[in-house]
């Protein structure tokens, strides 16, 4: 736990403000609807940068998480044929660069942030993404943030530890629903299976890395829309979690 919250609070240090422009060079959108599964909003991305007390570095910390863990999953399943979107960036540029659009945008979500930063790293490093789709594309991922499923059965009880894990993976989800092969753009729904399956697997591969619970996550979702225990994938009509590109 010491060494995991010790990493939180250097993700917490004031990040540089980057300077990047926003530029086109990823793909058009081709999904109508994609969710967002726990993006924070950028008026609470804003306060809790701002702030200094003990609770909103935390806040913070947790905020920064979630942006690494959609990071990781556009590595995936994004179009960038690096499978490095930081190679030649730093996760502090990418914060700085995430001020700078919540700062102009304090009413929006902070996934719309990661798209313009996204695409103007690629474009500043001067290799292009794909036009097409990169799931026929084998490439090697960089995770940024390999937790392993021994931190998260160690942290267990420890909610804010847990939190931390959790905010990371539903990060990489909502990339993998932006970017990813489903239609619908909507792999876990509102994620509530997420804690309860990552117990579950973490239990039988107690030395993996806590990533590998994402496959099994999203083909026990599909099992259970199957079967009729979960609603269908997509947006409801009532749905604020599902944003339209």
């Amino acid at each position: 736990m010491i060494e995991l919250l010790s990493a939180l609070l250097h993700l917490a240090q004031p990040a540089p403000v980057a300077q990047i422009p926003p530029a086109p060079v990823l793909p058009p959108d081709t999904k109508p609807y994609f969710r967002a599964n726990s993006s924070p909003a950028c008026i609470d991305w804003n306060s809790a940068r701002a702030s200094k007390t003990s609770e909103d570095v935390y806040r913070s910390a947790v905020h920064k998480r979630w942006v690494l863990g959609y990071i990781s999953g556009f590595n995936v399943a994004g179009p960038d044929p690096t499978g490095h979107l930081l190679a030649t960036s730093s996760a502090n540029e990418f914060f700085g660069a995430v001020d700078g659009y919540c700062s102009r945008n304090p009413s929006n979500d902070m996934v719309y942030a990661m798209r313009p930063v996204a695409s103007a790293i690629i474009q500043r490093r001067g290799t292009p993404a794909l036009s097409v789709s990169t799931s026929t594309v084998r490439k090697r991922a960089q995770i940024v943030g390999p937790d392993t499923c021994q931190d998260w059965s160690r942290n267990r009880d420890d909610k804010m530890m847990r939190l931390a894990y959790l905010v990371w993976l539903h990060g990489y989800i909502t990339a993998k629903n932006q970017w990813g092969s489903d239609p619908l753009g909507d792999a876990i729904g509102n994620g509530d299976a997420t804690e309860l399956i990552t117990d579950q697997w973490c239990k039988e591969h107690p030395s993996a890395l806590l990533v590998g619970v994402i496959t099994p996550l999203i083909e026990h979702v599909a099992a259970e829309r199957l079967a009729g225990r979960l609603p269908p994938g997509g947006k409801g009509a009532n749905d604020e979690l599902s944003i339209k590109n």
